[in-house]
């Protein structure tokens, strides 16, 4: 070896050994599970209000609503064209949202509710008033209204998520 490289590894080394001297090495603890004898484990306070864990369990199972809206969709497709998964997919979220009550939650709320159910039930009117079995896919005029169909259903959603702000609930779908 040549001696650059022997001054090269020395210098490192020195620079390295001086940098620990000043520094240190790292040190790193190891949190145990349990917390240290006489001490206890700090409580979860929750902020949350009766109305808020209420509307929150709301959105949740709306949520869940949209889930089992994909899923139908996915199962369905493996014995139908496009249009009849759409259909029946639509309809049974249809029928899974009229046995949703909203007692008991603010006003404002509600109407949000009614609004993105309405939207829901134009969708599927929209659907099975149209004859799918014949054409692969929507007619011009056809695909603009099941745009501004969707475009309904989503801005009556962010509207029942803006009025559970107004309540305290900030909800992430």
């Amino acid at each position: 070896m040549k001696l650059k490289h022997f001054t090269s590894i020395f210098s490192f080394l020195a620079a390295f050994g001086l940098s620990v001297l000043f520094v240190g090495l790292p040190v790193y603890k190891i949190r145990s599970s349990q917390a240290p004898c006489g001490k206890k484990p700090p409580v979860a306070v929750s902020s949350e209000t009766e109305l808020q864990a209420r509307l929150r369990k709301f959105l949740e199972a709306d949520r869940q609503t949209g889930i089992e809206l994909a899923n139908d969709k996915v199962l369905l497709s493996q014995f139908n064209n496009q249009w009849n998964t759409e259909k029946l997919a639509t309809l049974t979220l249809v029928e899974k949202m009229q046995k949703v009550k909203c007692d008991g939650l603010p006003e404002d709320f509600c109407v949000a509710w009614d609004e993105h159910f309405t939207a829901w039930k134009l969708m599927a009117n929209f659907l099975f008033s149209r004859d799918f079995k014949r054409q692969k896919t929507l007619a011009g005029f056809e695909r603009e209204d099941y745009a501004q169909l969707n475009r309904r259903i989503n801005n009556t959603y962010e509207n029942m998520l803006a009025a559970a702000r107004k309540h305290g609930v900030d909800f992430k779908f």
